[in-house]
């Protein structure tokens, strides 16, 4: 008994299975008696094998009679229809009920049209094709499309797609400029005025649906319209597998081409038809099936052709459809000789029955052995095969008692289950970004790839100087006890027969980065010296990839931390800026995820990914990264004659002068004579004059109102007066400052204007870094498309205060503006990676204008993406709601968003994104965040989208 138990343990061995298989020798004993009745019998199947395929041939033409005489008559009835007389569209339609009827009488029917000898022509087909919906891109509801074309010979015709539902009600009519048809260039066409009844087409493939079929055609009522139907051969396929000679028998019904219409075997039909195959049909010589080949290309008039395909015999035969001779249709029928004479046994087995029986038995159970040997051999080879071949997936096995093929499927599946997680935890390494769903994909392979039942990783966190868990699979208990020696011996080592092992990922230059903990059975598989290796081995494989994303990691944060730092130095440089480079993300990121967040509406289809929002959110911290270079005087700019200082001061010294000038003339005219009374009036004239002129000339400078023709007039007037001066003015100047001066000064006392515009105010250009923004500049590479002042700057005191509005000259203005142009240059020269690369753009086009009037190149509203439009958007909500602007004052909410309306009609803003930021309230988030409850109010959005949308 316990033999027998061990025996049954071991299974069975091949050697014995092998030696079994002997017994099949005894089957040699009815071969000879099998083969006394094979020539008789041989004789009698071949006949009826013939007869049957006779009897296929008939079917066949019946099928296809079946198909095509309903056609015939409802075609008959359509060609005597009124609708053939139409002229119009109209009454073109008013007969549709027809055409529809006549399709669901026929319901394999495609097409059912009429071709006009003018060109015209009107065809309506039932939508139950998926194909021939997705080539119309029909409505959900329609049920039938009309194609039609209405036109004069020689001119270019319309081509109309119209849908109507199940109740022949109108859902869409759409042109078709692209559709080219002409009815007269048809096949069926010219059948139909070369025959005298109704002409049916050689198969073909139609053009609008991928089905195979033919089409009747035939004169109708009208001598100028011919009427036609698509009719495809469905179901001819069915009919020959219906009436297979044999299992293997092969059947083509095939045209005088060569053309397959049907086919028994399964590589005709499996595949939907190409687009490639819209002008011919699938061809015995592409068919792929050799028998069929083989007796089309046998040209012989016998009934049954008999020939050789890899060593085995085919008996075939070619029986044309008598019906059809005109589209040359022909039954192609091959048959494997052996499939024919497979019931030669039974009528020898009278005489065999007692060896026969014997054969089979013996042959039964050694076939049974064989197969299952050999099939078992055959997996394990293809299973070596397949990993030779790269290929470590596991089929499951079959079962089986064989000792040696159940080692080897345990053998192969270890090996297979750790290459192959060997191979994902590769791809998660190049693949996964994030360093924890790194770890935690690859501990999951790793756990199955080293056969453990749990396992962890604990990384070191340097700034908080502990160990963290960064992933974990199955049961932690004893994992975590582990753990805490992590803290007291970084470098842990273990016993090796432990259940628990530890293994270091080392860096490069040795420091341990962390630990990967496998808990296992503790067998001898898992403590052995080869085991522990491997496991050292595979957790090598994390040290660089866990490097690379914590370089990667922190080369971001460092690349975070400089633009923030870049962004409040250009804050910090203005004292009246100060928090807009900070606020403009704040908003921009805020819209762009909400809009990323709808599922309706117009901004749907608009996703920013991860990527996409990482650009747009770096580019709005560098929005203004180009005020860097603009001077803090011109950004500060708070008067008209401010530059490093208010220039005012130099006035008003000025006018003390002439104050002192009028006290020393009264006293001159008093010691010459003239009344004293009379002097001191003099005087006192000129102190009040001097008064109001100054005082007209201070207001000038604030540049609070609009300033008029009578304004400027004045302050030419004023700038007539005249004052003495006694000193070298190029004295104490610097080399710039001389250089713009006039080479000699003029003899002293000299006399000057009150108020002047000098050469020595205009600072020119330095040809060196004079900006390169005109568009007809060869040297603009950029696209910029800007006017550039004539000179750098304009110190010019009359010039300065006769700035109309505001305290800006032009050359100010464009030395601010400029700040886009340095912008876009700087970021430009930054080798930003393969997914920053829109930053340059996104960061600099926030100052364009739907309209095309913006700067710096004047895009227009189509060539700005969405994240650029929410960009402009909120640069100019966060530039009107500041409080910390001196050249305006704070404004309330209400006025702001009013403002932006007025942008959105003078095509400044985008229009639909300002509806959807008042609709959405984002504003309103954001003012309760930044704005200073003085500058709250009651918004009407109502009335905002309407002004914005006037």
């Amino acid at each position: 008994m316990e033999g027998i138990k061990l025996w049954l343990q071991h299974r069975l061995r091949i050697r014995v299975v092998m030696a079994v298989m002997m017994v099949v020798a005894i089957t040699l004993t009815s071969v000879t008696l099998i083969s006394v009745n094979w020539i008789g019998s041989r004789t009698l199947l071949l006949n009826a094998a013939a007869d049957k395929a006779d009897m296929t041939s008939q079917i066949t033409e019946q099928h296809v009679q079946q198909i095509v005489g309903p056609a015939e008559a409802l075609l008959r009835v359509l060609a005597l229809d009124p609708v053939v007389n139409a002229t119009s569209l109209a009454d073109r339609i008013q007969r549709l009920r027809v055409f529809t009827v006549d399709l669901r009488a026929n319901s394999i029917l495609t097409s059912v049209y009429i071709g006009y000898d003018n060109g015209d022509y009107f065809a309506v087909s039932p939508l139950n094709q998926t194909a021939l919906r997705r080539s119309y891109q029909a409505p959900a509801r329609a049920q039938y499309v009309i194609r039609t074309a209405l036109g004069q010979d020689g001119q270019k015709r319309e081509h109309i797609l119209l849908f109507y539902d199940k109740n022949l009600n109108l859902i869409e009519q759409r042109p078709a400029p692209d559709y080219v048809y002409d009815p007269r260039q048809r096949p069926w066409y010219g059948d139909a005025l070369a025959s005298a009844d109704i002409a049916i087409s050689k198969p073909y493939i139609y053009a609008d649906a991928p089905l195979m079929g033919i089409t009747l055609s035939m004169h109708s009522s009208n001598p100028h319209a011919i009427v036609a139907m698509d009719l495809p051969l469905v179901g001819i396929k069915s009919a020959l597998q219906r009436v297979m000679i044999t299992p293997n028998s092969q059947i083509a019904l095939v045209d005088s081409q060569g053309g397959i219409i049907a086919a028994n075997t399964s590589s005709f039909g499996s595949k939907p038809l190409a687009a490639s195959q819209k002008l011919r049909l699938p061809t015995v010589q592409t068919l792929g099936n050799t028998p069929l080949l083989r007796l089309w290309q046998l040209q012989s008039e016998r009934q049954v052709l008999s020939y050789q395909i890899d060593n085995q015999e085919w008996l075939g035969r070619r029986l044309p459809l008598a019906q059809y001779q005109n589209m040359g249709l022909q039954l192609l029928i091959a048959t494997p000789t052996k499939e024919l004479l497979k019931d030669l046994n039974v009528h020898s087995r009278k005489m065999v029955v007692i060896a026969v029986c014997l054969g089979i038995l013996l042959l039964a159970i050694g076939a049974w052995l064989g197969h299952r040997i050999g099939k078992i051999i055959e997996q394990h080879i293809q299973r070596v095969r397949q990993m030779s071949n790269f290929d470590f997936s596991r089929p499951a096995p079959d079962f089986t008692l064989l000792y040696e093929a159940f080692q080897l499927t345990d053998v192969t599946d270890d090996v297979s289950r750790t290459m192959e997680a060997l191979l994902k935890i590769s791809q998660v390494l190049q693949a996964e970004p994030q360093i924890d769903t790194m770890l935690a994909q690859v501990l999951d392979l790793f756990v199955e790839a080293a056969r453990c039942e749990s396992g962890a990783v604990y990384l070191f966190h340097h700034k908080e100087k502990r160990w963290n868990k960064s992933a974990a699979c199955g049961p932690q208990d004893n994992l975590d006890e582990i753990a805490i020696r992590l803290y007291s011996e970084p470098d842990l080592r273990l016993n090796n027969n432990a259940k628990c092992q530890a293994f270091a990922i080392r860096a490069r230059n040795g420091d341990v980065l962390g630990h990967v903990i496998l808990k296992h059975a503790g067998d001898s598989e898992h403590t052995s010296r080869d085991f522990l290796i491997f496991s050292e081995r595979l957790t090598s494989m994390l040290a660089i990839p866990i490097e690379t994303r914590q370089l990667i990691e922190s080369q971001k944060a460092l690349l975070d931390a400089f633009i923030l730092v870049l962004a409040d130095a250009i804050d910090t440089k203005s004292a009246h800026t100060g928090g807009h480079c900070r606020r403009v993300p704040e908003l921009a990121m805020m819209i762009v995820d909400r809009l990323s967040a709808e599922t309706k509406g117009q901004f749907a289809d608009f996703q920013c990914h991860h990527d996409d929002r990482e650009a747009f959110r770096l580019a709005a911290w560098l929005h203004d990264c180009g005020k860097i270079t603009t001077p803090e005087h011109i950004i500060d700019k708070a008067t008209k004659l401010e530059t490093i200082y208010n220039r005012i001061h130099e006035i008003r010294t000025r006018f003390e002068v002439l104050r002192r000038d009028a006290h020393i003339a009264s006293l001159n005219a008093q010691l010459t004579g003239t009344d004293k009374a009379t002097a001191e009036a003099q005087r006192d004239a000129r102190y009040a004059q001097l008064q109001d002129d100054f005082a007209f000339v201070a207001q000038s400078n604030v540049g609070g109102e609009f300033l008029s023709d009578e304004v400027i007039a004045r302050l030419e007037q004023i700038a007539q007066q005249t004052w003495l001066r006694n000193f070298d003015d190029h004295l104490g100047l610097s080399a710039l400052e001389l250089a713009r001066c006039e080479k000699t000064s003029a003899p002293l006392p000299a006399i000057e204007r009150l108020l002047a515009d000098k050469p020595e105010h205009m600072v020119p250009w330095d040809e060196t870094l004079k900006p390169v923004v005109e568009r007809d500049d060869p040297r603009n590479t950029y696209g910029f498309d800007m006017q550039l002042p004539q000179y750098q700057r304009n110190n010019g005191e009359i010039y300065n205060l006769s700035i109309r509005r505001g305290t800006l000259t032009n050359e100010d203005r464009f030395a601010i503006n400029n700040h886009i142009v340095q912008t876009l240059i700087m970021l430009t020269k930054l080798p930003w990676p393969k997914h920053l690369q829109r930053i340059p753009d996104l960061a600099t086009n926030h100052h364009e204008r739907m309209d095309g009037k913006g700067y710096p190149r004047r895009l227009q509203g189509s060539q700005m993406s969405v994240e650029e439009r929410v960009l402009a958007l909120a640069d100019v909500f966060e530039a009107l709601t500041a409080a910390d602007r001196p050249y305006k004052s704070a404004k309330t909410i209400s006025e702001s968003l009013t403002i932006m309306a007025k942008m959105c009609q003078e095509n400044h803003l985008d229009q639909e994104l300002f509806i959807y930021f008042l609709q959405s309230r984002l504003w309103h988030e954001y003012v309760r965040k930044f704005i200073p409850s003085a500058q709250i109010d009651d918004v009407n959005i109502d009335e905002l989208i309407r002004m914005a949308s006037s």
